[in-house]
């Protein structure tokens, strides 16, 4: 079992180890952390780097959520 607080591109790998794709890592990790699971130490994690991404704060956590929320015209994040 990996750590919650596992990086990014640790999860990436380990999926592509079993023949998975980021894809199927979306799929199965955004229905135990944002669905009826909740997990909020995913949730902190993504939402946090969201919010860097969109105020251009300082990039402390592992920067995977980088590029992958633009602002809009209001100054809030959405996805590319």
């Amino acid at each position: 079992m990996l750590s919650p607080w596992a990086k990014v591109t640790i999860l990436i790998n380990l999926f592509a180890w079993y023949n998975l794709l980021v894809k199927d890592l979306v799929a199965l990790s955004s229905s135990h952390s944002i669905g009826k699971g909740r997990c909020f130490s995913i949730q902190f994690r993504l939402f946090t780097g969201m919010m860097k991404e969109v105020s251009g704060g300082d990039d402390e956590d592992d920067g995977q959520i980088h590029g992958m929320v633009e602002r809009n015209d209001d100054g809030l994040a959405v996805k590319k």
